[in-house]
Order: C-alpha cells, then sequence, then structure tokens
C-alpha cells in the first residue's frame, strides 16, 4: 500500500533528476572526448614546432659557419690586396711616375709627385 505509493511517487521526483543526469554524463563524455583530441592535437603541432626549430638552428649554425669561413676569405683577400697596393705604390715610387688610365681609355705618365692616393 502506503510504501508502494511512496515509491512511485518518490520515483516520478526523480525521474527528471535521472534524465538531467543522463544527458550531464552524455555532454560529459563527449567533452571530455573533445578534449582528448584538442590535446593530441596541440601535442602534435608542439613536436612540429620543436621539430621546426631544431631545423632552423641547424640552418643558423649552418649560415654562421659559412660566414665566418667568408669573413676570414675575405679579410685575406684585403690583406693580400694591401700587399699588392703596396708593392704597386713601392714599384710606381721605383719609376718615379705613373700611368693612370683616364676615364677615356687614354693612359698618361704623370709625375709621382703630384699623385694624391
Amino acid at each position: 500500500g502506503k510504501t508502494e505509493k511512496e515509491t512511485k511517487n518518490l520515483d516520478s521526483v526523480l525521474e527528471p533528476y535521472r534524465a538531467e543526469n543522463a544527458r550531464l554524463v552524455q555532454e560529459n563524455n563527449k567533452l571530455h572526448q573533445e578534449l582528448l583530441k584538442l590535446k593530441e592535437e596541440s601535442d602534435q603541432h608542439i613536436k612540429d614546432l620543436k621539430r621546426t626549430i631544431r631545423k632552423l638552428e641547424h640552418d643558423t649554425a649552418d649560415l654562421k659557419f659559412l660566414n665566418n669561413q667568408y669573413v676570414h676569405k675575405v679579410r685575406c683577400i684585403e690583406k693580400e690586396s694591401k700587399a699588392k697596393t703596396e708593392k704597386i705604390q713601392q714599384l710606381q715610387e721605383k719609376n718615379l711616375q705613373a700611368v693612370v688610365q683616364t676615364p677615356g681609355g687614354r693612359k698618361r705618365t704623370i709625375p709621382f709627385r703630384r699623385q694624391r692616393m
């Protein structure tokens, strides 16, 4: 009698909560799956970025190495150039005159004392 009626009454009171609970559990599971998917995508993106960083660091190291080689080569060429310039000046002083090519293509001999270098 009375307990069966109370149970039925209790069930009718609880039913909306049970339905809401089932809906919330389903929504929670869906959100959890989405979160896991996003985390996986994020982890993959981080891995890709780290790989890109490593590649760029290697490229940078290679370029620094090449740059140092070129700087060394430029210094050697500048040193050779300076030595050749000094040799040319010695030879010009020895001859006491210099041959200057004018823009017109003609060569003129001028006394050394008039030169300005």
